[in-house]
């Protein structure tokens, strides 16, 4: 029997304060009619369930991390309620448009789930080409990392299933994800709760030995105690070079990744960490950044080939930091050193200056001009939206995406593919066989031809026929390569393949037959197929098939199988070549493919 939750579930009222405390410090001029929308909000969620409106709660305080704005807030709260808020008067006349707009958007991406950790990275890449407004990540980031938070409160929450889909939908996706936009506080808060839920043991010491309040072990006392005095060093030094307008804090590192750096590092206890705690020096010009380092590489020794100018070079995610390590009396601390507005980025994200560059209206709606009668909605309305929420980094990280399209299998499996791909491609990217066989689709429910160019989004059913094959026709529209190749070694290994049923079914002439069973197309590519004697080898994997019938070319070292093609010959069978053979670069480039080695045993021609 399922044991009862153990969190305590909170009440509208701290649900409200805290949210309204939190965003005051980023925005101080939230409105009163947006106060009392929420207020009525939350009361809607806590009348309709309590287990619901706490889940809500923690995902839209995870969300607070990132300083959202208030139709960000309340789509998050309302998502997949759209049924039950048009049944409630108030909460459907004065829901603003931009927060239905974001309902709207994370409804078309609730069903983009984790499927595989192979499949991950196409997942990822999915759920980015679908989202327009990156307000709508953030919540869906929110949520998985709201999630994993739950279970760690209540352990029967999810069953066993449902806890292992959420924790690596969040290592494989929702993580990387969180790296590429630059959200690293995010990040080191869904590392460690993936720590903590996997590896409970090791997340609990290194907790317990790193914490910075615990002055009972030695341990803490060595770390604050090292980390002050650096500190106060620093702070010194800076202000004899008349550098005096800066902040200078001290940054520890996630749980998780004190971990992963043991491991690398093959380290042996959690004090042999030299940068578990950072110093972080802000300024507030970029020029004040360098005359900051230039002191500290003046006063202390460095090492170089740990120094990173992220300002000169930003990271491809935006991110803008120096990073040097310095040595303080025989002691390693790694120093960051960056402006307000870099040091603002790589904690919450650039994407978030929105929260700055206006204040959404409860409602875009005429019919209740009652609350557009103040000059801050008038000013926000003047502003176009694609202003107030254009992230570069964002729209950065879409356009380096490659052109891809997107379908779905009839289970809800995603398959990218090339722009211009037709139900063929489709049934390769599934499985070699099921292209083999490929003899018709369904497309979204209709049934269409094998030439049909895929649309984004379309759900593919391939229909197979084990009596039907390649066709050579099909290399005139397939669009990805892999098929291509696929569909050449099927073609060039015909020959094989038909003789080999001919000798189990009939005891005539070889050569008759088998100019019987070609496809026409084929005859003259294979027309000197003879029987001769095989012998095991240990043999080749040629364009992605198995037993293809094979010699090595005499002209080069091709018999060591290193660097090594196959060309399909019109006379003969595969014949291997060293891709940087002379011969081979006279050669037709379509007839030359890929070669992997095999473990196994095949068959090999002799010629």
């Amino acid at each position: 029997m399922k044991k009862k939750h153990s969190y305590t579930y909170r009440t509208t009222e701290s649900v409200y304060a805290n949210i309204i405390d939190s965003m005051s410090a980023y925005n101080p001029n939230i409105l009163e009619e947006q106060k009392k929308y929420l207020k009525n909000v939350l009361e809607f969620l806590h009348e309709k369930s309590a287990e619901l409106f706490e889940m809500r709660a923690v995902i839209v305080i995870v969300l607070l991390d990132i300083e959202p704005d208030m139709p960000t807030v309340l789509a998050c709260l309302l998502h997949e309620l759209e049924e039950e808020i048009v049944e409630d008067v108030i909460l459907s006349e004065l829901l603003c448009d931009d927060a239905l707009n974001l309902m709207k958007e994370l409804k078309k991406i609730s069903t983009i789930h984790y499927q595989s950790p192979e499949n991950s990275a196409i997942i990822k890449r999915y759920l980015l080409s679908k989202i327009e407004d990156i307000r709508v990540l953030y919540i869906r980031v929110a949520k998985r990392i709201g999630m994993l938070k739950l279970m760690r409160d209540d352990e029967n929450l999810y069953t066993e299933k449902k806890r292992q889909r959420a924790l690596s939908s969040v290592w494989f996706i929702i993580i990387p994800l969180l790296s590429h936009l630059g959200l690293y506080k995010l990040k080191t808060i869904a590392e460690d709760l993936y720590f903590e839920l996997t590896n409970k043991k090791e997340y609990d010491f290194i907790k317990n030995s790193t914490r910075e309040n615990n002055k009972k072990t030695d341990l803490n006392s060595q770390f604050n105690e090292k980390i002050q005095h650096i500190k106060h060093d620093i702070s010194n030094i800076l202000k004899k070079e008349n550098i005096i307008d800066i902040e200078i804090f001290a940054r520890k590192k996630g749980i998780y990744s004190i971990y992963k750096k043991i491991k690398e590092k093959d380290y042996h206890s959690v004090t042999d960490v030299h940068d578990i705690f950072a110093l972080r020096i802000i300024t507030y010009s970029v020029e004040e950044c360098y005359k900051v380092l230039s002191v500290l590489h003046t006063e202390y020794d460095h090492e170089e080939e740990h120094f990173s100018d992220y300002i000169a070079t930003p990271k491809l995610n935006g991110y803008e930091s120096i990073h040097t390590i310095v040595s303080h009396e025989n002691n390693f601390v790694e120093v960051q050193i960056r402006t307000q507005e870099m040091d603002y980025n790589a904690e919450v994200g650039s994407a978030s200056h929105w929260a700055y560059k206006g204040i959404q209206n409860i409602s875009t709606n005429k019919k209740n001009s009652k609350l557009e009668n103040t000059e801050n909605i008038e000013n926000t309305e003047k502003t176009k939206q694609s202003d107030i929420y254009e992230n570069k980094q964002f729209n950065a990280l879409k356009n380096s995406l490659p052109q891809k399209i997107y379908a779905l299998t009839p289970t809800g499996e995603i398959k990218e593919l090339s722009i211009g791909a037709t139900p063929i491609d489709f049934a390769y990217s599934i499985h070699s066989d099921i292209g083999d066989h490929c003899s018709g689709a369904i497309v979204n429910g209709k049934i269409v031809s094998l030439t049909y160019k895929i649309q984004e989004g379309d759900m593919i059913g391939i229909l197979t026929d084990k009596n039907k094959f390649p066709k050579k026709e099909w290399l005139d529209f397939v669009a990805s390569e892999s098929a291509r190749q696929k569909i050449k070694s099927y073609l060039f290994s015909i020959g094989e393949n038909v003789l080999a049923r001919i000798d189990k079914t009939q005891n005539k002439k070889q050569d008759t037959n088998v100019e019987k069973a070609l496809n026409k197309d084929l005859k003259n590519n294979i027309k000197n197929v003879v029987t001769k004697k095989t012998k095991a080898y240990s043999g080749l994997i040629i364009g992605g098939q198995k037993n293809m019938i094979h010699h090595f070319a005499k002209c080069c070292n091709s018999e060591k199988k290193r660097n090594i093609v196959a060309y399909a010959s019109n006379t003969r069978d595969f014949v291997i070549h060293h891709k940087n053979c002379g011969n081979l670069k006279k050669l037709d480039d379509e007839r030359i493919l890929r070669v992997e080695e095999s473990k196994e045993s095949i068959k090999l021609k002799e010629l």
